[in-house]
């Protein structure tokens, strides 16, 4: 077992929430360059508001205006990481047939539930990279008329 002074709740393996902390800071990291994307091609919205909205949200801004210019590839795969995002968020502890203690989860609309294992972090984790790869290839491609939008940006932290 490993240090778990931090709380008295039973906690998973140490692996699997270094995989759940990864999952995390990937999906945080890839909002922030959507959100930074959509800027650079509206000055129809500001950073404050972006960064408050649901993911899905965000995903239909990304319709309206990367799409338009790229093509539906990053917004096809955002809407995939969002989906398995809200998989993970949206689960429920439990034990798996090897005895571990994991996230249990089910499909929206179906009910069919399914365990969150490695596995399917480490799919998430590596869809996430697929992303990161789509959007920066998108703004080295971009970089023309990509004014920063400095009333858009954070100065503050």
């Amino acid at each position: 077992m490993y240090d778990t002074n931090l709380t008295r709740i039973s906690l998973p393996s140490k692996k699997y929430c270094y995989f759940l902390g990864v999952a995390q800071c990937v999906f945080t990291y890839n909002v922030s360059f959507v959100i930074e994307s959509i800027l650079k091609l509206s000055n129809d919205h500001n950073w404050y508001d972006l960064i408050d909205s649901e993911a899905g949200t965000i995903n239909r801004e990304v319709k309206k205006t990367i799409s338009k210019v790229s093509g539906p590839k990053i917004y096809d795969k955002f809407e995939k990481v969002i989906y398995m995002r809200n998989r993970i968020i949206h689960g429920f502890r439990c034990t798996d047939n090897k005895g571990r203690q994991i996230l249990g989860t089910k499909e929206r609309g179906s009910g069919v539930q399914f365990y969150v294992d490695e596995k399917y972090l480490l799919d998430f984790i590596n869809l996430n990279n697929e992303l990161c790869d789509a959007l920066d290839e998108y703004r080295n491609s971009h970089q023309e008329g990509s004014e920063n939008n400095t009333n858009n940006a954070t100065t503050s932290m």
